[in-house]
């Protein structure tokens, strides 16, 4: 039995390949961590991106720890591109340029006091996988 060394051009590119991955330079979808909002009840913006970058979806979800499972229980689509620059959203408040997905469209939803939720921010071109935001929710003092 003969072993196959690789040859100096494939262990090359098989770094570069490595290369990429590790650093994050394939362009892909990414979920950034939205930061929250001060003096605003479960509005967050997103925090990283770049002039081109555009917002693709917003998810929450709720968290069940006594169960250790978690619902999507709210999500919106861009219909358009939405610039992320400067992109802010109040959970529950589907902003212009969007369609709600999650509850269907005729259905608000309204996070509830006090129950944790994890919010995802998804925009495209990008690179890197950032952590989604865990928070509670808050009193929202506006009304339908």
């Amino acid at each position: 039995m003969t072993k196959k060394c690789l040859s100096k051009f494939e262990c090359g590119l098989l770094l570069l390949c490595l290369t990429l991955v590790i650093s994050g330079c394939i362009i892909g979808d990414r979920i950034t961590s939205p930061l929250k909002v001060s003096g605003k009840p479960n509005t967050f913006k997103h925090n990283l991106g770049s002039l081109n970058e555009k917002i693709l979806t917003v998810e929450v979800l709720h968290l069940n720890r006594a169960l250790r499972s978690d619902t999507l229980v709210w999500k919106i689509e861009a219909k358009r591109e939405i610039p992320a620059w400067g992109f802010t959203v109040t959970v529950g408040q589907v902003p212009d340029g969007f369609d709600q997905v999650i509850p269907t469209p005729l259905k608000k939803f309204r996070p509830v006091l006090g129950e944790e939720y994890i919010i995802f921010i998804g925009t495209k071109p990008s690179s890197v996988h950032a952590q989604p935001t865990l928070w509670i929710a808050e009193i929202s003092n506006e009304s339908d």
